[in-house]
């Protein structure tokens, strides 16, 4: 961070000159900090694109959203086979495999898996 400048204009200092897409995830837990580095790419960064995701719109001139529904979630007590047929619980376990070799679904976790899953 260059001294005199706030972080959001120390980003688009840096990317000015970039050609890349920035993405930004769970907007909506720092909303207007989002809105506020999202406004500063892209005024100081022709050649940024900005994919966010957020529950909520950043409400910024020339915005788009695209709504998505909610990933099936199964009720913390259900049993392993309705636990695994979730879609959030799938997605879950995906990216828990990718992380720990040998990660498996089983009657043991389900229940913190379904409640981990739910966000």
């Amino acid at each position: 961070m260059r001294p005199g400048l706030g972080l959001g204009a120390s980003v688009a200092e840096f990317l000015a000159a970039k050609d890349l897409l920035v993405v930004l995830d769970n907007c909506e837990h720092v909303l207007d900090a989002a809105a506020a580095l999202v406004a500063a790419l892209l005024g100081g960064c022709p050649r940024v694109r900005v994919l966010a995701t957020s529950r909520e719109a950043l409400a910024l001139d020339g915005e788009r959203t695209l709504p998505l529904r909610s990933l099936g979630l199964p009720e913390v007590s259900s049993d392993v086979e309705t636990v695994a047929a979730s879609e959030a619980v799938r997605l879950f376990v995906e990216r828990a495999e990718t992380v720990r070799a040998g990660f498996a679904l089983t009657a043991g976790n389900a229940g913190p898996v379904a409640e981990c899953a739910g966000g």
